[in-house]
């Protein structure tokens, strides 16, 4: 499983980036909510048109799998890039619904995930709209002791946190408490938009 990819999203962005990752030699595991697409990235063949798309799938068909959930794609990866559409709404703003429904399946597969696993958020966002989250996640046999020392990384975002900015903090013990954080980071967005 090492230094295989995920891709939670294949449209024009996603497709592409399979079709890489794979013609560079990392098996990458598609899903996405129209099974055509995956099933199509699993047969190395193009869902969507875009230029050397069909050759980059060409190298990489070997290591190209479509994944029937998105569990079953975190679970076969340690890499998940989420690029679901984020759609303009009436009023001009982005919407983050298939966000937080990829993040929320990806914390439901991660509670019975072993190990590291990195998950990036690929989907387009205005520079505005950009929000992060910082989390340190321990395991269930790190137990909490109240002189526990923060770390480099931790000390420096609390040093720019605050109630404006863009960023959410928590620590958490388990992966299973890592959706919240997420599902709070996008209420303080809408909180301060709706302020604004």
């Amino acid at each position: 499983m090492n230094g295989a990819v995920s891709i939670i999203g294949l449209g024009k962005l996603g497709s592409c980036m399979a079709a890489v990752y794979a013609s560079r030699g990392h098996d990458v595991f598609g899903f996405d909510l129209d099974v055509s697409r995956a099933a199509a990235i699993g047969r190395a063949e193009a869902p969507v048109t875009e230029t050397d798309l069909p050759s980059f799938l060409e190298r990489g068909r070997d290591r190209l799998h479509a994944a029937a959930s998105a569990k079953e794609a975190v679970l076969s990866s340690s890499i998940t890039f989420i690029i679901v559409p984020t759609p303009s709404q009436p009023d001009g703003k982005f919407s983050v619904q298939y966000v937080l429904q990829a993040a929320k399946d990806i914390g439901e597969a991660l509670k019975t995930k072993e190990g590291f696993h990195l998950v990036v958020l690929t989907s387009t966002v205005l520079p505005m709209c950009q929000y992060y989250a910082y989390l340190e996640v321990g395991s269930d046999d790190d137990a909490p002791t109240g002189g526990e020392r923060p770390t480099t990384l931790w000390r420096t975002y609390a040093v720019v946190n605050g109630p404006d900015s863009p960023i959410a903090m928590r620590k958490v013990r388990h992966r299973r408490d890592i959706f919240p954080v997420f599902r709070d980071l996008f209420q303080k967005k809408s909180d301060q938009m709706a302020e604004a």
